[in-house]
C-alpha cells in the first residue's frame, strides 16, 4: 500500500466509526485500571523518581563519557553507541507520534500517541539500563568503590516495591492469572 492508500483506508475508518450510533461511547474508550480512574493509585512518587533518577544518571553517564574517565576505547565507543541507540529509539517513536494524525481512534490517540505504549519502547531498555548502571557507577564510586552496589540495590529494591504497592489493584483482583 501508498502512502495514499493508507490515508484513504484510515479516513474510511475514522468515518464508518463515528458515523456508527449503534457503538455506544463507551465501547470507543479506553478501559480503565479497575479502581484507579479516578485517582494516583500512588504513581506519583514512582514517577518522580524514575524521571529524576534517569535525567541525572543518564547525565552523569554521557558526562564521564566525555571526560574518558578510565574507560578503554572499546568501552568509550560501546557506551556512544548505547547512548546512540537510545537517543535514535526515542527519536523515532517521537516522528512516529507527530506522523500521523490519530483522530477518533482509541489507539494511537491525541492524547495517547505512539511515544507513550511503554512496549513499543523495549528496543531502547537494554541501552538505556547500561546507561542507567554505568551513571549510577561514575556518581556514587567517588565516594566508596562499594557504594555503586549498595546504591543499585536500594534502587532495585525502591522499583520493586513501588511497582508493587502501584499493581496492588491487579494483583486483588479475581480475574488475575494467581487466582486462578
Amino acid at each position: 500500500m501508498v502512502a495514499s492508500e493508507n490515508t484513504e483506508l484510515f479516513a474510511w475508518y475514522a468515518h464508518w466509526f463515528s458515523n456508527r450510533s449503534d457503538i455506544p461511547d463507551k465501547a470507543l474508550q479506553p478501559p480503565s485500571c479497575g479502581g484507579c480512574a479516578d485517582r494516583d493509585c500512588g504513581k506519583g512518587v514512582a514517577d518522580g523518581f524514575y524521571a529524576i533518577s534517569s535525567l541525572v544518571l543518564l547525565g552523569t553517564a554521557l558526562g564521564a563519557l566525555r571526560t574518558r574517565a578510565g574507560l578503554s576505547t572499546f568501552l568509550r565507543q560501546a557506551t556512544a553507541v548505547e547512548a546512540l541507540t537510545l537517543v535514535a529509539a526515542v527519536a523515532f517513536l517521537l516522528l512516529l507520534s507527530i506522523q500521523f494524525a490519530s483522530g477518533p481512534c482509541i489507539n494511537p490517540s491525541r492524547a495517547h500517541p505512539y511515544f507513550t505504549p511503554g512496549r513499543l519502547l523495549n528496543g531502547a531498555l537494554i541501552p538505556f539500563a547500561l546507561l542507567y548502571v554505568y551513571g549510577t557507577y561514575c556518581l556514587l564510586r567517588r565516594i566508596s568503590a562499594a557504594l555503586p552496589l549498595i546504591g543499585l540495590g536500594v534502587i532495585v529494591a525502591f522499583v520493586t516495591t513501588s511497582e508493587i504497592f502501584i499493581n496492588r489493584v491487579v494483583f486483588a483482583s479475581e480475574h488475575n492469572w494467581f487466582h486462578l
